[in-house]
């Protein structure tokens, strides 16, 4: 087995606090790049939302003018053949 001398350096005192250092240019331009595409996502989830809603208002539309459809097919064919 190695000697382990160097184990007792590792030790952290309690209360001591310790200063982050500050960022580099990097680690800026990825918070910056990253808050960009925060904001492109959610874009993309309002419009999805709106056309989410869009779809549905139109699919409720079709399903009224299928059933109106039918109502007066129905009706045509009862005054044609009686």
């Amino acid at each position: 087995m190695q000697d382990l001398d160097w184990l007792p350096s590792l030790r952290t005192t309690k209360g001591v606090e310790v200063e982050a250092p500050e960022e580099d240019e990097e680690v800026q331009a990825l918070r910056a790049e990253l808050k960009q595409a925060q904001s492109v996502k959610e874009r993309f989830k309002l419009a999805a939302l709106k056309i989410q809603k869009e779809n549905a208002e139109l699919r409720d539309v079709n399903k009224a003018t299928t059933e109106a459809l039918e109502r007066e097919t129905k009706r045509a064919r009862r005054e044609e053949y009686g």
